[in-house]
């Protein structure tokens, strides 16, 4: 698995990295930069009505806002949007290219700006890492998770729980969902979830590659409680439809 992310980096195969911070993530930050708990789905505006997302600039003074850790990080587009929005990060990436290419654009953010990038294994239990050896405030995931292969799901919603600190945040930007998960019934029964412990039943969890937001549910709520989902978000044009943004809070 490690051969494989290298080798694409070291090929420059990387048609995920769409060269900048992810549109959801820039929308959140602009919307809930002094705050960790974005609003209500029904007061989430329709697709369309949505101004340009902000990023917070290194250069907007406010406190930090806490610790927060980005895996599968990449070229560290996402990560610097946090950083700029004051939080303390920490990048992991299991493909050394990678995290050279992360490293190169931290040291060019300023000197405002508090990241860095390790190479390092995510699941790795216990972590040898030191900066992964005590839990974040904050955990975002963009395109991590539909990296993995279906049968590591538990895995990683088991490990995000380790990585996060108790009431500390999961901040997922979910991509790519099946169509069904846009449908009103879908959505109406994870708003229902919100701040209880519940586990949604859904026979038809989605396919391999694909994130099913019921599926992703059910192996999250032993750990976390669903505070927040949001479907209309800003994204990429070929993926508009595709993401919805959920917050989880570490029990």
């Amino acid at each position: 698995m490690t051969f494989a992310w290298e080798d694409a980096w070291q090929r420059g195969a990387t048609p995920w990295d769409r060269g900048s911070v992810a549109p959801g993530l820039a929308w959140w930050l602009g919307q809930h930069a002094e705050a960790l708990l974005p609003r209500r789905l029904e007061d989430v505006p329709q697709s369309g009505s949505l101004a340009t997302p902000r990023v917070p600039h290194a250069c907007d003074t406010r406190t930090t806002q806490g610790r927060a850790l980005v895996p599968g990080a990449g070229h560290g587009h996402d990560v610097l949007a946090l950083a700029h929005a004051g939080w303390d990060v920490t990048a992991v990436d299991i493909a050394p290219t990678a995290v050279v290419a992360c490293a190169q654009r931290i040291a060019t953010a300023g000197i405002n700006v508090q990241a860095r990038v390790i190479c390092a294994d995510f699941f790795e239990s216990p972590p040898k890492a030191e900066a992964l050896q005590e839990p974040f405030d904050l955990l975002f995931d963009y395109t991590f998770c539909c990296a993995l292969p279906p049968a590591l799901r538990a895995a990683w919603a088991q490990t995000c729980a380790t990585r996060i600190k108790q009431g500390g945040r999961l901040l997922h930007l979910a991509f790519p969902l099946d169509e069904r998960q846009r449908s009103a019934a879908t959505l109406q029964s994870l708003s229902a979830l919100v701040g209880t412990g519940r586990v949604p039943v859904d026979p038809g969890a989605g396919p391999p590659f694909v994130l099913d937001l019921h599926e992703l549910a059910t192996r999250l709520m032993p750990y976390f409680v669903l505070e927040d989902v949001a479907v209309e978000v800003p994204s990429a044009p070929d993926r508009r439809g595709r993401e919805a943004l959920l917050l989880w809070r570490r029990r």
